[in-house]
């Protein structure tokens, strides 16, 4: 009797060990469940703040480029303006000291025109509604020639084969005609480019010039002190402008057409 109940009180006893065990490891797996739990939870609020600050770091860095870019934009309009106003201030002279020959009736004036190719040299004379060209063709002579038009009356020579034809007068042949006074009286010809062209400074022919660049192949040379066309570039071609003379011409000799074959139309 008294060893069943020993028997008893042991298994009771181990049972209770037992229980307890369970108990604890039930505790010790739910403690590291609530620690993995916490664990998970904390990296996951830590990511979140790391993703809330990357967000408001991108926010920061996209309103400062922003900012830089309108920065940007806003220099480059005052720097336009700026631009565009000097030009017009420089065109406004030049039309201005222009208007001197605008209505020019006498004058002479000389064009070297030269590209890798051909030399010409215009000889170019007006007076009163009578003009000649004399084209002196320094590369090709034969297809050297003289342009004499009045009020009735058109010759062309050419020199080189001495032949030369006679037509009525009429429009035509002013040949470099009123190159070195082009701007004369012509705002609209300058007040266009004013918001696109370069204009910058330059010496030619011993004159203080600027220099109206229109594009990579066309500039004109512009005297500052008279608004005269003095140069210019074109198509790898430049043509100058020299011995420019006003009021000088006394008369315009006709073409002498002695030993010529005459054409008339």
């Amino acid at each position: 009797m008294e060893e069943n109940k020993v028997q008893i009180d042991e298994k009771k006893k181990n049972e209770e060990i037992t229980q307890k065990q369970e108990l604890t490891n039930q505790e010790v797996s739910k403690k590291a469940e609530d620690d993995k739990a916490q664990v998970e939870k904390n990296e996951d609020s830590k990511f979140k703040k790391v993703e809330v600050k990357n967000k408001i770091r991108k926010e920061k860095k996209k309103h400062r480029l922003l900012k830089v870019i309108l920065i940007i934009i806003g220099i480059l309009v005052v720097a336009y303006f700026i631009f565009a106003m000097r030009n017009f201030y420089i065109l406004s002279n030049i039309l201005k000291k222009a208007e001197n020959y605008k209505n020019l009736t006498n004058y002479s004036y000389q064009v070297n025109i030269k590209d890798e190719e051909t030399e010409i040299k215009y000889t170019y004379r007006a007076k009163d509604g009578v003009t000649r060209t004399d084209i002196n063709n320094i590369t090709n002579p034969e297809r050297s020639m003289i342009l004499w038009k009045d009020a009735n009356e058109k010759i062309i020579v050419l020199t080189g084969t001495n032949t030369a034809l006679k037509t009525k007068a009429g429009e035509g042949f002013q040949v470099n005609g009123k190159m070195p006074f082009q701007f004369a009286g012509d705002i609209r010809g300058l007040s266009g480019i004013g918001l696109t062209a370069l204009i910058y400074s330059d010496n030619v022919q011993e004159k203080d010039c600027y220099v109206i660049v229109l594009d990579s192949d066309y500039k004109i040379w512009v005297e500052k002190d008279t608004g005269l066309v003095v140069q210019q570039y074109s198509a790898n071609r430049i043509s100058e402008y020299i011995n420019i003379e006003l009021n000088s011409v006394t008369e315009i000799y006709k073409p002498d057409l002695t030993g010529y074959e005459v054409t008339e139309q």
